[in-house]
């Protein structure tokens, strides 16, 4: 507890690494200040109830915690929050591939439209995936922050994007199409964008079994963790500039019409880079820190929720979970709810979230897609809501991702504390968009801040 004793911390942004933050140093003594734009506290962990009928909820940001994710379990089991199995199995039960809804098997049938190889029809989608992905998972190793990773193998996968990952390990056009039509494309802009490096890290680091979610809704848990320190937490506080120096650190915040100024002699920026563009920094960052946070790139993703009164999908598809060719498109039905009524979601990613989230009203343009899948969607509507996350000005995207080369530029610099300023978010770690992420760099910000001087 001597540690922090008397020495101050202001924390910018209460989401699950602020919170992080906030609890690990508080628990050492120090006196942490969290100062929060919104009026709520879990940043993209955000469970919206209001609009939807019959006590149903929607998720608009994190949706699950998975098997593998340790510290986030730890969490759950401290706060003493339920969960609830979601579907062991993590890939998709259909595949919407030119206009035709079709089952995924472990061995794909021999009329299966795509024309793959006999041996990809009798690999099926799992044998393909982990067969033209096991080279580079090899070569990424045990992926870390720390100095030694990656080596020279897994450098060479950062200088190609996913397409040129599969297709060096053997993978036809029809396979790669279908990879990365599924779990392969659901980063910035697809296969063609990103990093073979960054998309091997991601399944390295998310080889999971069982999926769960809190039941009741993912924002229990920074409902629940916020609630420990409210007298800590100030909402509706907006920090427009921070100042600082070898002795400490000042912001400038915005309260409505009001300003203000809070000193401290750390500072953790717990937003997204993209937010954190639009604060002034003085003096300015060196020029490698100021080139990650500007360039680093969020995934464009549009989630809408469709109220519909039965859940007339399942006597198609049981678990209404649906990888698609249609551009961008995936589907996912809203797990255990209490009601006969059902929530069907559309989780659109890439270049047509961003043409969605430049209408005014997109939910007619999203049903209708969604009908090319279910086409008795229409009859079965009620009610739509949808968030755009390019949109939001807190978070300006949703999770971090990065194109060919950009690992080996941005990782020196993304996590390295800039005097007595430190940086935390999903967006830091190796796994962005995840909670555990999250978690992680918090409590990495809070062991840095104890050892500092």
């Amino acid at each position: 507890m001597a540690g922090g004793a008397g020495r101050r911390v202001l924390v910018i942004g209460a989401g699950m690494a602020g919170l992080t933050a906030l609890d690990r140093l508080s628990h050492a003594g120090f006196h942490v200040t969290v100062l929060e734009a919104q009026g709520r506290a879990g940043g993209r962990v955000r469970t919206v109830r209001g609009p939807f009928a019959d006590q149903l909820y929607a998720d608009f940001g994190a949706s699950y915690v998975v098997d593998c994710h340790t510290r986030l379990l730890a969490y759950v089991d401290e706060l003493d929050l339920p969960l609830q199995i979601v579907n062991p199995r993590h890939l998709a039960s259909i595949y919407h591939l030119e206009g035709r809804n079709l089952p995924f098997t472990n061995q794909l049938p021999a009329d299966f439209p795509l024309r793959l190889t006999a041996a990809e029809r009798h690999m099926g989608f799992v044998g393909m995936l982990i067969t033209y992905l096991s080279p580079g998972l090899k070569a990424v190793a045990q992926p870390s922050l720390g100095a030694r990773w990656p080596d020279a193998h897994a450098r060479a996968l950062d200088r190609i994007n996913g397409r040129q990952l599969l297709r060096d390990a053997g993978a036809s056009n029809p396979a790669t199409k279908l990879l990365g039509d599924s779990l392969l494309g659901l980063y910035g802009d697809g296969l063609d964008s990103t990093s073979g490096l960054f998309l091997t890290t991601q399944q390295k680091l998310s080889e999971f079994k069982v999926t769960y979610t809190i039941r009741g809704g993912m924002d229990r848990l920074p409902a629940a963790l916020s609630a420990r320190y409210r007298d800590r937490i100030h909402y509706g506080c907006n920090v427009t500039a921070i100042h600082h120096s070898p002795r400490g650190v000042r912001v400038d915040v915005r309260r409505g019409r009001a300003t203000g100024r809070m000193e401290a002699d750390f500072l953790v920026a717990a937003i997204p880079y993209a937010a954190l563009r639009h604060v002034r920094i003085r003096p300015r960052l060196p020029s490698r820190k100021r080139r990650v946070v500007a360039e680093l790139r969020n995934t464009s993703v549009v989630r809408a929720f469709v109220q519909c009164r039965t859940r007339f999908w399942e006597r198609v598809d049981p678990s209404g979970t649906v990888f698609t060719d249609i551009p961008g498109l995936s589907i996912f039905s809203g797990y255990a709810r209490p009601s006969h009524r059902g929530v069907l979601e559309a989780y659109i990613c890439g270049v047509p979230a961003r043409r969605l989230s430049a209408m005014r009203n997109p939910a007619p343009a999203i049903v209708r897609t969604m009908a090319q899948v279910f086409p008795d969607l229409p009859e079965f509507a009620e009610h739509v809501v949808w968030h755009c996350w390019d949109n939001d000005q807190w978070a300006r995207g949703a999770y971090a991702w990065y194109a060919p080369r950009e690992m080996m530029a941005f990782l020196p610099h993304l996590t390295r504390p800039e005097g007595r300023i430190h940086f935390a978010g999903d967006h830091t770690s190796l796994i962005p968009g995840w909670i555990e992420g999250a978690i992680e760099s918090g409590e990495r910000v809070a062991s840095e801040i104890k050892s500092a001087r």
